[in-house]
């Protein structure tokens, strides 16, 4: 029950660590207490702190980024991957009583590819499809700056991929490839039952869109990804101690094994395949 805590405390660190920080740095130079600028209402949205024309976060062409970024965007998945996976392994295998493999070396090993192959396929579905959509939405979204009470469009005439219809689309077809390639992830790459397998999609479910919807509204003037440097190098930290504490367990109890007399360690093997 401790370790299950533990491991549970970790999680959720690095899931509100990456939802707040992205909100922070999506909504840089925000006045989100002023709702009026020189007594002109702006929209609905937060006042902007800007008074001039900014190029979309994510770019300011309609062409897509260097294939670079593909390997970009799976360095910062990885660690939020990594998080889920274990989650869906340890945290609701305890809470839904589900038997489970038993942790060794090989079984580690096979998490381990488990989360990269999701990184990998996420990031593929953002560079597709998350990233024109990012684009596309804060120019559709119609910010504006006030000069002498005049409105002008906070983005110009940067032109979009798509219309507004497709992006929504977009958004939605990514959900559904995410959230199906996590499902196939934990039914057979994990071996986990169906019931196992639907709980453990909460957290994708939940986070993904989360992020998404707190880009897609950018209203920075800032790259997002000179930003983000940090954000990822304390996911990294915190989610790699999952891998840290179940390798220190496994070594820890290969170490008491292989110091048991012979007749303890056949003793010690039987609540162990029992567990």
């Amino acid at each position: 029950m401790k370790k299950t805590a533990f491991l549970l405390l970790i999680a959720a660190v690095v899931i509100i660590w990456n939802v707040s920080s992205y909100y922070l740095v999506a909504y840089e130079g925000v006045n989100l207490f002023a709702p009026m600028q020189n007594s002109i209402l702006v929209n609905d949205d937060p006042a902007v702190n800007i008074d001039h024309v900014i190029d979309p976060p994510l770019g300011n062409q309609t062409i897509m980024p260097g294939f670079t970024t593909f390997v970009t965007l799976m360095v910062f998945n990885l660690p939020i991957e990594i998080t889920i996976v274990f989650l869906a392994e340890m945290i609701f295998g305890s809470f839904l009583r589900q038997e489970r493999e038993k942790m060794n070396f090989l079984r580690l090993l096979l998490l381990l590819g488990s989360a990269l192959a999701l990184t990998a396929v996420n990031s593929l579905v953002h560079y597709t499809m998350i990233w024109p959509a990012m684009h596309d939405w804060p120019i559709h979204a119609g910010h504006t700056y006030n000069v002498s009470n005049i409105l002008y469009p906070q983005y110009g005439v940067f032109e979009t991929f798509f219309s507004m219809g497709a992006d929504i689309m977009l958004f939605l077809a990514a959900a559904i490839i995410v959230v199906g390639i996590h499902f196939l992830a934990f039914k057979y790459i994990q071996k986990l039952s169906y019931t196992h397998s639907i709980v453990s999609l909460v957290v994708p479910i939940v986070y993904y869109p989360a992020i998404w919807g707190i880009l897609a509204k950018q209203i920075t003037s800032l790259n997002f990804f000179e930003k983000v440097g940090n954000i990822f190098m304390f996911g990294l930290i915190v989610s790699g101690t999952f891998i840290l504490s179940i390798l220190l367990i496994l070594l820890w109890n290969l170490t008491l094994f292989g110091t048991q007399p012979e007749g303890s360690k056949q003793t010690a093997e039987k609540p162990m395949k029992e567990n």
